[in-house]
């Protein structure tokens, strides 16, 4: 069992499926126990020759065997055993029978389950069986001439190491959910429904009506007739009519059906139909070998389980509580579609309540009394079938609704075109097996995974549940297996939890201490810092008035040496003005003068040019020198305009210094 979760974790990898780890975790638990079991119980029956072991699982499985990791998990499973052992009053292992060493083995897994141990074998066991699925691939690879690819190996391997423990171990089809939404292998999907449709009573019954020809019904001629018939018509039962096994079991199969049945008329068109699968699926790797007995052994048990299990709704005993369903999904996931249906069965009249569901009725109970087959090609049907067989253990698990919703969808713009209800009923017909298995896929993804997942992989048994042991195949204790248990403790590993706590309580009240601390101390500093931005405001003010002081003395200071300035400049101007009147005064004596003794204007340009002209003034016509006089009134001219250069400077002079002390000032 160990090998079986790494076998589907490396199966998910190669098919890119993205699922929960949590399911490699239970399963590795699963896997674990029954090993220990396997261990513990000494008159334990060997395993069947029918089924050989690869080599590279034996391989990985001693190599586990021989891990300390293995190791270390059995001893602390065989020390919760015992103390269960002497909880339970029982001397010996070996003094309980089958189903209570089963018990006592999941008890004591359970309670070991979140421990170290635990979680290190679950790695130890994937690294070893990748590692041993490697190495096995590669050899191959080497030996052989012509190989495929390896990822081909890859799978191929895989799916057959699967196939083993399943058959090996046939509780543990339950962890096929994993697969949920995905197409199983051929191999696989061959073992998945021999388990999950498996019926011991019904093998039974058919083996002994056989055994005395009982197994053949009154009317066995007209179920041959009606098989061929049926093998003649539709492209889909080409390959079955041209293999002369699948015939004569499918007439086996029905005839006994009709027999057990006890139909007085002939069997219905769609319990044959339901046939088919089931027969395309057993016979996909029979040889000529294949003996039609065991072929039709097998099916008789399949074929009757899928009768007695599937819905109401498929074989017309219930009420259409699928029809309402699918018809409340249209009308909340694609309103578009809900009204192309509403408008086509919507009568003039008026009397019809829901023609919605009147006409997703009308479309889907003849697709659904077959389950889809004659309707969807056989990939997508086959994948329609595992995602239902994969559930008949979770009552709450009904996929027929969505994959009924999704048929409707893809076919939507199909229906678009349709004014009749028999239109719409043909469009299925014709186009329905056009659909492929990724958009199905796709429209499950898309609007019902997380629902049909978590129902299906929900725990299926309510803790300690009441039980009817006549109508049980296992012992009423066996809903233990399902119940919540405590983790199992020692006295060492309290101890250690203890101090654990006891460590990380006083870490907790240092820390606590170094935070007071530490707050204590930022404190301080933004108290010590408040006091020195204080003095340096303080200091700032003291400087700031001293500076204001001393500012205010200079503006005084030079408001009075400005006012003297000025009282000085004002003296000077009314002394110069004083000196100015003065002068003025002797003023007009001066201009006398100059108007009796007045000097000759000046020459022109012509006239020097004419003087030049006509040579030099004789003597005695040239003007004779100034006197006496003249030169007075010369000086006293040039005295007149040196007072009034000077008049003039001292008024330059003082306005230059009133200029500057205006300045000094400013």
């Amino acid at each position: 069992m160990k090998y079986f979760i790494s076998q589907f974790k490396l199966q998910v990898k190669l098919n890119n499926h993205q699922e929960n780890n949590c399911f490699l975790e239970s399963l590795v638990t699963s896997i674990s126990r029954i090993l220990c079991f396997t261990k513990l119980n000494h008159n334990g029956k060997a395993m069947d020759a029918a089924f050989a072991t690869p080599h590279w699982l034996t391989k990985a499985k001693e190599a586990v065997e021989n891990s300390k990791e293995w190791k270390c998990f059995t001893a602390e499973l065989f020390e919760v055993l015992r103390q269960q052992l002497a909880e339970s009053s029982v001397s010996m292992f070996s003094d309980l029978c089958e189903a209570e060493k089963a018990l006592l083995v999941e008890r004591a897994a359970k309670a070991v389950c979140a421990g170290r141990p635990h979680a290190d074998v679950v790695a130890h066991i994937s690294a070893v069986l990748e590692d041993a699925l490697s190495y096995h691939v590669a050899t191959e690879m080497q030996e052989r001439h012509t190989v495929p690819s390896k990822t081909d190996l890859f799978q191929s391997h895989a799916r057959n190491g699967m196939v083993y423990l399943l058959n090996k171990w046939p509780d543990m089809k339950s962890k096929l959910t994993i697969l949920f939404n995905h197409p199983l292998p051929m191999e696989l999907r061959e073992v998945a429904w021999k388990l999950y449709l498996s019926n011991t009573k019904a093998q039974l019954d058919y083996l002994m009506a056989a055994s005395v020809n009982q197994e053949r019904s009154k009317r066995d001629l007209d179920i041959c007739l009606q098989c061929d018939s049926l093998f003649s018509t539709g492209p889909m039962f080409h390959n079955l009519s041209n293999n002369e096994l699948a015939i004569k079991v499918m007439k086996k199969v029905l005839s006994y059906y009709h027999r057990v049945q006890q139909l007085k008329s002939a069997l219905p068109e769609a319990d044959c139909l339901l046939l088919v699968p089931l027969l395309e699926v057993a016979l996909a790797r029979s040889s000529p070998s294949t003996s039609a007995h065991s072929v039709a052994t097998l099916l008789v048990q399949q074929y009757l389980t899928f009768m007695n299990s599937r819905p109401g709704t498929c074989s017309g005993t219930e009420s259409g509580d699928t029809f309402e369903e699918v018809a409340s999904m249209l009308n909340q996931k694609d309103k578009e579609l809900a009204c192309v249906i509403r408008r086509v069965n919507s009568p003039k009249d008026g009397q019809i309540k829901d023609p919605l569901l009147k006409g997703v009725k009308e479309i889907l109970q003849p697709i659904i009394q077959v389950f889809f087959v004659g309707y969807l090609d056989l990939p997508a049907l086959l994948y329609v079938w595992d995602q239902y067989i994969i559930g008949l253990d979770s009552p709450l698990y009904k996929c027929l609704p969505a994959f009924a919703f999704a048929f409707l969808v893809l076919l939507r713009e199909h229906f678009q075109g349709c004014s009749t209800s028999s239109e719409m009923t043909e469009v299925t017909r014709s186009q329905g097996h056009k659909l492929s298995v990724a958009q199905l896929q796709n429209i499950i993804n898309i609007f019902f995974y997380e629902d049909l997942f978590s129902k299906l992989t929900q725990d299926k048994v309510q803790c300690f549940p009441v039980l009817d042991p006549t109508q049980a195949f296992l012992p009423p204790w066996t809903n233990l297996l399902s119940s919540k248990l405590t983790m199992r403790t020692k006295p060492c590993d309290r101890r250690q939890a203890r101090e654990i706590r006891e460590a990380q309580s006083a870490a907790e009240t240092e820390r606590k201490k170094q935070a007071q601390h530490q707050k204590l101390m930022e404190e301080a500093e933004i108290r010590i810092e408040q006091l020195r931005l204080q003095r340096d405001l303080e200091e700032t003010r003291r400087i700031s008035r001293e500076q204001r002081a001393h500012l205010e003395e200079q503006l005084a200071q030079e408001r009075q040496r400005h006012y003297e300035t000025e009282k000085t400049a004002k003296e000077r101007i009314d002394q110069l003005q004083a000196e100015a009147r003065s002068i003025q005064e002797h003023k007009p004596l001066i201009k006398e003068t100059e108007g009796s003794f007045g000097t000759p204007p000046p020459l022109t340009e012509c006239q020097i040019d004419a003087q030049d002209s006509y040579g030099p003034v004789p003597e005695h016509h040239r003007t004779p020198p100034p006197t006496a006089d003249a030169k007075d009134i010369a000086s006293s001219q040039k005295d007149t305009l040196t007072i009034n250069r000077t008049v003039e400077g001292v008024a330059a002079d003082l306005l230059k210094s009133l200029v500057q002390s205006a300045g000094t000032r400013f």
